[in-house]
């Protein structure tokens, strides 16, 4: 139970803690803030760390307002922000306020920890889950609020602070959740308040005194060993949600209730003279040290409703005699069951601690299902001589190889982003270690790879980024490139279409290059052969690969409009290859003539072919009392006409007017000649209509272009 062990010697690890750091930037509020990659693939995330100690001084402490963003960028990656690291500003006194972005969701161990200086803070409503003295001892922290979003809060995180010290003696609760109790621990009946949706971790810990506990349908989740080692209870407890507590002696077969969500940490804990315990479906998540020590437990099924299994949950399980897992995860593996072993494919989750001790297994295989490997998963598995990490796992948690002495080889799969610290500490036999990930892992602490030989040869990709570890041992391993060449052939589907090629070559296995498609001109780039639509794309390769680009003909939208559909209709438009001719039209109605198009053509039905998105507006003017004979003996010229417009007729003149396709008047001219001389060189360019009106009131409309 590292946990509790920690509590006892907190202080002490304090001090010779080592936090390591990926990389750091300076944020908005002018803070240099330090950062752990948590997730290389999307969405990529990162979570606040704090810098690494010179001796046992931090180099830097951000003082004053803090204000931390939401993404940071790196290496032209963006990332998101969305945990604050275990200590992550320990013991920075000389900070005064922090504003927590909405896109965290974490609050890690102490990460807040003795900030005496600290006055505000601000906690966002993503945040779910507040660890153990997240803001312990934060003395002139004074008032807090915890959003409704949490329902995971460890223990003492407020202790110590000035809230806390604030309070009166009794139970404390704090925006929903109950932290525990404060001065003398409660005995006799406890009802927690209605309306709180969580119990902290801890909260009633050896409070043996107690004969009763009552708690509300509220409450959605209860803390690890909340009520651990509570002897005097004689009942099961528990609510619609949650089953906290069961006495060890209360019955040796039991029906968890219907409805239950959570088995709480360490509910059955050294409940010896259990034998048989029935789960039902409601129940998604079994908490770290449900079962551990039931000896006697020799009868239970996990459910497929179960997707999340706690650390040691069936440790000291000796009873079971058969591994214990569901379709999601494996629980426990009894000693002695097998030397070699392969876990079902479709498992997610390996449980912390679920082969730890089985000193007779010589060999695993891990399922590429599995994405998480728990705290001290295999540790102690000295029996083991290689293991091989596939590509789907993501996470491999504290302690998680440590002690396997007779590891010789250890492969890590291309998808590990995290590997907590001890993970292979004591793994003395250790001679070779192979990373596939491009983008190594990020190393958290200064023992995970505590004690094993300096000699081991460390394999990783061709052109990766460098691995950076928290260990200054690490610095004296044999570090070598992989030289692993495979074949890259990039194909067009068409090459009159387009080609394609690599322009950036991968030298080695499991490295990253670039290839790149070029239409050919009035065509496009639609995808790859296997689906990915990116152009230049980064590829990484892991065995001879082939990349084939397929192209289309660019197509276009041709749309026709009517200025005024009730002057006048136009032919539907529509979308077409480039290239394509196709015939648009317009059609007055009675009493309207067609003018022109938008672009200033005049004929219609017209021609035109498709090299772009294009849209024709028909315009139209009313045509009611045009003469067309005296229109014959009308002429304008020159037309088009840049600056002047000469009109002639064989009768007299007596009015002309200048229209634009809006049907504005935008010149009007007296004449009472047979001739007249307009001046147009202030006019836009486009089309117009002259509408010229005789002597004898007819009237005759001809249309010019004035360029």
């Amino acid at each position: 139970m590292r946990r509790i062990f920690t509590l006892f010697l907190f202080a002490i690890l304090l001090g010779g803690y080592a936090m390591a750091y990926k990389f750091s930037a300076v944020c908005s509020s002018g803070h240099t803030l330090y950062y752990n990659v948590t997730s290389f693939n999307e969405p990529y995330t990162v979570e606040v760390t704090g810098q690494m100690p010179v001796g046992y001084e931090y180099a830097y402490r951000p003082t004053g307002d803090l204000v931390i963003p939401e993404t940071v960028t790196y290496n032209g990656v963006t990332y998101s922000v969305t945990k604050i690291g275990d200590y992550a500003f320990n013991t920075c006194t000389g900070l005064t306020s922090v504003i927590i972005p909405s896109t965290v969701t974490f609050i890690d161990i102490s990460a807040f920890g003795d900030c005496i200086g600290l006055t505000s803070v601000t906690i966002p409503s993503s945040v779910t889950v507040i660890e153990d003295w997240a803001f312990y001892r934060c003395s002139n922290l004074t008032s807090i609020t915890i959003p409704s979003s949490v329902t995971s809060v460890g223990s003492s995180v407020f202790g110590d602070t000035g809230w806390y010290n604030n309070q009166p003696d009794g139970i404390l609760y704090l925006d929903g959740i109950c932290l525990g109790y404060k001065g003398n621990r409660p005995t006799g009946s406890l009802t927690i308040d209605e309306g709180t949706r969580c119990i902290a971790d801890y909260a009633f810990l050896s409070c043996n005194e107690l004969t009763s506990a009552t708690i509300p349908n509220s409450v959605v989740n209860i803390g690890f060993n909340a009520f651990c080692f509570c002897s005097g209870l004689t009942e099961p407890v528990y609510n619609a949600n949650c089953f906290a507590y069961f006495p060890d002696g209360y019955a040796t077969e039991y029906t968890i209730p219907d409805g239950i969500r959570q088995i709480c940490g360490s509910a059955f804990m050294s409940c010896t003279g259990l034998t048989s315990v029935t789960i039902p479906n409601s129940v998604v998540r079994i908490d770290s040290q449900a079962f551990s020590g039931c000896s006697g437990l020799t009868s239970i099924t996990i459910p497929n409703s179960v997707t999340s299994i706690g650390d040691g949950a069936f440790n000291g399980c000796n009873g079971i005699t058969e591994p214990l897992y569901n379709a999601n995860c494996f629980a426990y593996f009894p000693g002695g069951y097998a030397t070699e072993y392969i876990i079902p494919d479709g498992i997610q989750q390996i449980a912390g601690r679920a082969f730890s001790y089985c000193n007779g297994l010589t060999s695993i295989t891990i399922p590429s299902s599995v994405t998480s490997i728990g705290s001290s998963a295999f540790s102690g598995c000295s029996g083991l001589t290689e293991i091989t990490i596939p590509n789907s796992v993501t996470s491999i948690g504290e302690d998680a190889f440590s002690g396997c002495r007779g590891l010789t080889s250890v492969t890590i799969g291309s998808s590990v982003a995290i590997v907590e610290r001890y993970a292979f500490s004591w793994c003395s036999g250790l001679e070779s270690i192979v990373s596939h990930n491009v983008y190594p892992p990020t190393i958290y602490g200064n023992s995970t790879f505590e004690y094993i030989n300096s000699s081991v040869i460390v394999s990783v990709p061709c052109g990766s980024r460098p691995i950076y570890m928290a260990d200054e041992n690490w610095r004296t391993f044999n570090m070598v490139e992989s030289a692993v060449r495979y074949s890259i052939s990039v194909l067009s589907s068409n090459g009159n279409y387009g080609t394609a090629a690599l322009i950036q070559e991968p030298t080695c296995s499991v490295m990253s290059g670039i290839i790149s498609a070029t239409p050919a001109e009035h065509y496009h780039f639609v995808s790859w052969n296997d689906g990915n639509t990116e152009n230049p794309r980064t590829i990484t390769v892991e065995s001879d690969t082939t990349f084939t680009a397929t192209f289309a003909i660019d197509r276009f939208t041709i749309t026709v409009e009517s200025d005024d559909i009730e002057m006048g209709t136009v032919s539907e438009g529509g979308t077409y290859d480039y290239g394509t001719e196709i015939q648009i039209s317009a059609t007055p109605r009675e009493t309207y003539t067609f003018v022109a198009w938008n672009d200033g053509n005049t004929d219609n039905p017209r021609i035109v072919t498709v090299t772009s998105d294009a849209t024709y507006i028909a315009s139209f003017i009313h045509a009611t009392g045009i003469d067309e004979s005296i229109a014959t003996e009308i002429a304008i010229f020159p037309n088009p006409a840049t600056d002047i417009l000469n009109i002639t007729s064989s009768e007299t003149i007596s009015e002309i007017e200048i229209v634009n396709v809006m049907g504005q008047v935008v010149r009007r001219i007296e004449v009472n000649a047979d001739n007249a001389v307009c001046d147009v060189e202030e006019l836009k360019a486009g089309v117009y209509v002259v509408r010229i009106h005789a002597a004898s009131a007819t009237l005759s409309v001809r249309k010019f272009i004035k360029e």
